[in-house]
């Protein structure tokens, strides 16, 4: 999950009033900027938080267009923290069942996606057990190297960032003997939940080369392949939402600046 120069990931069900302006903490709250909780689903998004990243990418890879209310996690709204159980992103939130159900976790919600939506859509699971459980497994080795991004990310001398970068390498290297051969995506010819895993930290190794010099995809590949398809598929571009008038990856080095500090090639 975001949150402000941190990461960290938390899934549970929350009653919280329907209409946040009913509570007393919104008082000093102008109506039109708290969000309505009703039967459609709210998406509390962040363009910039690869976390919500994956949510985003699965809802598109089944085509869904969902309610959405962006969050600046540097500035966040006083009504934020009571939705968001933690004060990250994401969270999706609606009524059902009588009661407001307040969903977190990106990898829950990449798979709620799939559970809420999956007559609307290509589905996001693989047919056969034995693929689903393989997809699974990549799943988990990728969501374990995400803090690996950012301990290079945030190295602070040419000797951590070689040692960050090895273990990071290794499970590039893992991943890259694991994608299909003939792709475009990981499993193959379908987009499945473990893109929408894998892909937000990928599609950001401008800001691992920026700041530290690390090239990921250098000597791997399948996975230069992988990244070079997927840069261009429709799916992955209707999730890329920078400000009006901004470049995505420009404006990402921005957000990325509290964490990789001043730029430095450790691997010159």
């Amino acid at each position: 999950r975001c949150k402000r120069n941190k990461v960290e990931d938390a899934s549970v069900t929350k009653s919280i009033p329907s209409r946040l302006s009913d509570c007393k903490f919104a008082i000093s709250i102008m109506a039109s900027d708290v969000p309505e909780i009703n039967s459609e689903p709210l998406l509390l998004d962040c363009w910039y938080c690869p976390f919500v990243h994956r949510v985003n990418l699965a809802l598109s890879a089944k085509s869904v267009d969902i309610r959405r209310t962006e969050i600046d996690l540097g500035n966040k709204p006083t009504w934020f923290s009571q939705v968001s159980p933690f004060g990250k992103v994401p969270v999706i939130t609606y009524q059902e069942g009588g009661q407001t159900q307040v969903l977190y976790e990106s990898l829950v919600l990449a798979q709620w996606v799939e559970d809420y939506y999956g007559a609307k859509g290509p589905s996001l699971l693989p047919s056969s057990a034995t693929e689903r459980a393989r997809m699974r497994i990549i799943m988990a080795r990728c969501d374990e190297s995400v803090g690996k991004f950012y301990k290079l990310l945030r190295s602070g001398s040419k000797e951590e960032a070689h040692a960050a970068a090895e273990d990071f390498r290794k499970d590039l290297t893992w991943l890259n003997e694991n994608i299909d051969a003939q792709g475009p995506y990981i499993l193959g010819s379908e987009f499945r939940l473990v893109d929408a895993a894998a892909l937000p930290w990928l599609l950001r190794a401008h800001v691992l080369e920026h700041y530290r010099g690390f090239k990921l995809s250098e000597g791997l590949p399948r996975l230069a392949a992988y990244l070079s398809a997927l840069s261009e598929d429709p799916i992955v571009k209707r999730t890329i939402r920078p400000p009006e008038g901004k470049d995505w990856k420009a404006e990402l080095l921005v957000k990325f600046a509290g964490m990789g500090g001043t730029p430095v090639n450790y691997f010159a």
